[in-house]
């Protein structure tokens, strides 16, 4: 009979409770099995009896067997294995010191291979001084007469209900679990848990971690680095990590998460959407948003934040649609869809109306007649020609916009509002300002200089009248 003294210390991470010495145990089952060393199973006896505790939990990895330096505190055969569950080689020991201390409520047997192994709590003589004792960990081993053929933990002492809910914290052992229902994304082993009996539930690497039901709507599998405790190290990263796996689940199968995309987002409670940047850099994501938005409101529909918003593109004709923050930005990064303050513009340029020349009073032609002979009179049109044959009378969709130069096929082509034939001051004004563009637009030091060139031609060469 022999013993291992290791020098984890009695008292070291005193909250830590039974659940977690299961939880652990059970994660290096599993990780044992990933890593191919041999199957795991845990089952349940409640009539099994040891030391007058009753209700038996069974762990067994099939012809695994540890070596003894698994009980130094930071030895880790997973750490090197993203997919494994284990990473800082703590679990074991600290399994192995939660039922120790707990020795009163239960009783632990370990069999690795062709040794027993029961944690105990003692003095550890060369850690202690004169006066004052160390007590830490040890494990006292004896060689069995017949091998076990693989790992076994036995621990006695655990309920029904403790038990189902050990089942519960993993994927494997979860008595729901169904593998159909289940969508795996990419190459990493992250999956959407789509059976509503899962719904809320995050597991990282099969270990339940987080249970938020109230801001999800499937539940995750994430394969990310956790702490000691099995918590997610931060929530902006969780929640870039359940955007991102969302957006690659509809990148892979648009069908059936191209509406649920649009929904998360419309959705300010959803962990699944909180950062839009993952779906905003997914050009298939966006296209979906878009083309959904499309589909349903029509190629003019514009979305916006408020009523206010609505309003004012409805004053130019436009129709605003209001959605959540969130799809805002997505369909915003669509070059089809144009947002509020673009649309306003476009809408407040948009022609509502063509005037016919019949449909101008007498002094309205006059206007037109005269500013344009000013306006031919300058260098901006060739000899021979007339400023009137790239003119259009208007109603524009807002009463701020006077006029709009644009080129047609390398044809300069001018629309000026109705109103502004009102007065031959205007008329000049607005018809010099939009040929001006030519060279340069509003604001420009080119288009300026143009346009007061212009008017000092026409000055000139109509003796100032």
């Amino acid at each position: 009979m022999g013993k291992i003294a290791t020098n984890t210390e009695y008292s070291y991470q005193p909250g830590l409770t039974l659940n977690y010495s299961l939880r652990e145990l059970q994660a290096n089952g599993h990780d044992a099995e990933s890593a191919g060393l041999g199957e795991f199973s845990v089952t349940y006896n409640a009539r099994a009896t040891h030391e007058d505790k009753t209700g038996c939990v069974t762990m067994f990895t099939e012809g695994a067997k540890l070596s003894r330096n698994v009980m130094a505190m930071g030895v880790s055969g997973s750490r090197s294995h993203q997919n494994l569950i284990g990473e800082f080689g703590e679990g074991l020991p600290l399994s192995f010191l939660v039922l120790a201390r707990n020795h009163k409520t239960v009783s632990c047997v370990i069999y690795n291979d062709d040794e027993q192994w029961t944690p105990y709590l003692d003095i550890h003589e060369e850690l202690s001084s004169p006066g004052e004792d160390c007590w830490t960990l040890h494990i006292k081993t004896r060689k069995l007469r017949k091998r076990r053929n693989g790992f076994m933990v036995k621990i006695w002492g655990i309920t029904r209900e403790e038990y189902d809910t050990l089942l519960r914290k993993f994927l494997k052992t979860h008595p729901d679990y169904d593998e159909s229902q289940t969508v795996t994304v990419g190459h990493t082993g992250e999956s959407i848990l789509m059976d509503p009996k899962f719904k809320g539930l995050i597991y990282n690497k099969g270990v339940l971690v987080m249970a938020r039901p109230d801001k999800l709507t499937y539940g995750y599998n994430l394969c990310q680095r956790t702490n000691r405790d099995r918590e997610l190290m931060n929530q902006w990263d969780l929640e870039y990590a359940l955007s991102s796996l969302t957006v690659k689940a509809f990148e892979q199968d648009p069908e059936r998460f191209g509406e649920h995309i649009v929904k998360l987002l419309d959705d300010t409670n959803s962990m699944e959407a909180a950062q839009t940047y993952a779906f905003t850099t997914s050009s298939k994501a966006v296209k979906n948003v878009a083309d959904l938005f499309v589909a349903e409101h029509g190629e003019d529909a514009v979305p916006v934040s408020s009523m206010g918003e609505v309003s004012k593109l409805r004053a130019v004709g436009k129709q605003g649609i209001i959605v959540g923050s969130r799809r805002l930005e997505v369909l915003t990064a669509d070059n089809r869809i144009k947002g509020a303050d673009d649309a306003l513009d476009d809408g407040k340029m948009a022609i509502k109306s063509i005037i016919q020349p019949d449909a101008l009073t007498d002094a309205e032609w006059d206007n037109l007649v005269d500013a344009c002979t000013y306006l031919n009179s300058t260098n901006a049109v060739e000899a021979g020609n007339c400023i009137m044959e790239s003119i259009q009378i208007v109603v524009f969709g807002s009463d701020s916009i006077a006029g709009t130069f644009k080129r047609d096929g390398g044809k300069a082509f001018i629309c000026l509002a109705h109103k502004t034939l009102g007065n031959l001051k205007d008329t000049i004004e607005t018809l010099f300002h939009e040929v001006a563009h030519l060279e340069g637009g509003d604001g420009d030091v080119a288009h300026e200089r143009r346009q007061v060139d212009l008017l000092t031609q026409a000055l000139l060469r109509t003796g100032g009248k």
